[in-house]
């Protein structure tokens, strides 16, 4: 499906009966997959890695600023795994427009 508009990826889904969130094309990952590794890239390479959380004293204080380059599937999910971060009750829905390498801006504080 990569490369293939979003539309097409609603259909497949659809000829397969299976939820747009929960459909995997062959050989492929389902966007609650991405959300997965988002949510992991997040939380053990971002969070874990540079903030003072779950005893990491040797984390450096001080602010930081990090450059993802992604396909704008991932920026949707990484706001999806974000959020959820932010408010566990949250649910994966945000759809958005992003573009590949489009900018986003996310504050973690």
């Amino acid at each position: 499906m990569q490369g293939r508009p979003l539309n097409d990826f609603k259909k497949e889904a659809e000829s397969a009966g299976a939820g747009i969130r929960d459909f995997a094309a062959p050989e492929g990952e389902s966007w609650k997959d991405v959300n997965a590794r988002a949510k992991d890239f997040i939380i053990n390479d971002i969070i874990a890695k540079h903030f003072r959380v779950n005893g990491n004293s040797e984390a450096p204080t001080g602010s930081y600023i990090f450059l993802v380059v992604t396909h704008g599937g991932f920026i949707m999910e990484f706001t999806n795994a974000f959020k959820w971060i932010a408010d566990p009750t949250y649910t994966d829905k945000f759809n958005n427009n992003s573009r590949n390498c489009s900018i986003s801006i996310f504050h973690f504080q």
